[in-house]
């Protein structure tokens, strides 16, 4: 028989009380299962922010986690993917998580800087736009993107092969520190056309790791494949105005003594908590599905 208004509204009441029950549960047994988590890439996983600020993280938000880091300072996409065939993350893997048959559950994937300084024909195409339109450098940068992910997508179909459910977040990079010493080391990116302008070498960069996270998750629209920037974080932590996780200020640079080697956030400094609390806010919070009180 129908019920009245008063008794239709208590047991959707009721109904959606018993489904925020099931879903806290949910998370709460999510957060309860230990998790496994594997970065691979990089400097920015073991000179800063490193590996560390991920463990820092689950552990700030209560949550049994095994952060373990196979990251190498120098070290390219193509570089590993020339490494075994391809097979460097599957065995990197099975090193550092022997007793996870299913492999990790998620993974850190930061590759892609060194790639860029590395390769001569970026850098020539670079040189050879220096004082045309921006949209010349853009196109040496699209085309790197494309040799960098041929060498990621060589990784990443072996890994996935052997580790289907394992869930791949890609970060990008951030903004460097500019004093006189970093704007040296920072240059080797994009001095070949945009010489010392800021503007010009940090929109080229935001530029180049949109357009490279955007195409990936177009291809691995069927695959457990994330991408989030987070450039913008060393900025917001110096205090610098409109800055954000995500968001720069084209014409800043990083506060140098959150910086490591002038283009890493520090472990332990604002920028490191920064890339910290982005790594929560902007995907494990909503990853995991955990709502604090």
């Amino acid at each position: 028989c129908p019920h009245s208004p008063a008794v239709s509204r208590s047991l959707q009441l009721s109904r959606e009380a018993m489904t925020a029950s099931i879903l806290l549960l949910s998370s709460l047994s999510l957060a309860a299962a230990k998790l496994n988590v594997l970065v691979f890439g990089d400097s920015f996983g073991d000179t800063g922010p490193t590996y560390k600020v991920l463990q820092d993280m689950f552990s700030m938000h209560g949550i049994d986690a095994s952060v373990q880091s196979s990251a190498i300072h120098g070290t390219s996409a193509c570089h590993w993917a020339a490494l075994e065939e391809g097979t460097e993350m599957v065995q990197r893997t099975k090193h550092l998580f022997p007793d996870a048959p299913n492999g990790p559950d998620y993974v850190w994937y930061t590759l892609g800087a060194n790639d860029q300084w590395q390769d001569g024909e970026f850098q020539s195409c670079l040189k050879n736009a220096k004082g045309k339109p921006y949209d010349e450098a853009l196109a040496c940068s699209r085309n790197e993107s494309d040799r960098i992910m041929a060498c990621t997508t060589k990784m990443l179909d072996i890994f996935w092969r052997a580790y289907p459910q394992a869930k791949v977040l890609q970060t990008g990079y951030d903004v460097p520190c500019e004093n006189v010493f970093c704007q040296q080391v920072d240059r080797i990116f994009y001095r070949a056309y945009c010489g010392g302008n800021i503007t010009c070498a940090n929109h080229m960069g935001y530029d180049l790791e949109s357009y490279h996270m955007s195409q990936l998750e177009k291809i691995y629209a069927d695959k457990p494949y994330n991408s989030r920037s987070f450039i913008g974080a060393t900025q917001a932590a110096a205090g610098i105005e409109r800055a954000a996780a995500g968001r720069p200020v084209w014409d800043k640079g990083a506060k140098c003594s959150y910086t490591t080697l002038c283009v890493h956030p520090k472990y332990g400094s604002p920028a490191g908590d920064a890339w910290r609390d982005a790594f929560w806010d902007l995907y494990f919070s909503k990853e995991l599905g955990i709502v604090e009180v």
